[in-house]
């Protein structure tokens, strides 16, 4: 294979490769810092419940993962 074959050619990465290279802390204090971690709820009580989004429980499970 010459080199702008291997430069340019039209290998595509799978999905399931690319995963892994993404550092599952960084993930998880990205979507801290962009607040995007928790939502508030306001009962009928008038109390206010922090609840985690789904992408950042996401995020820790994979922390677990990754630390195995």
């Amino acid at each position: 294979m010459s080199y702008l074959n291997q430069m340019y050619g039209r290998n595509a990465k799978s999905a399931l490769t690319q995963a892994p290279e993404k550092n599952p802390n960084r993930v998880a204090g990205g979507l801290r810092a962009q607040g995007v971690d928790t939502f508030e709820m306001l009962g009928e009580d008038g109390s206010v419940q922090k609840i985690p989004t789904q992408a950042y429980v996401q995020s820790l499970e994979e922390q677990i993962q990754y630390g195995q």
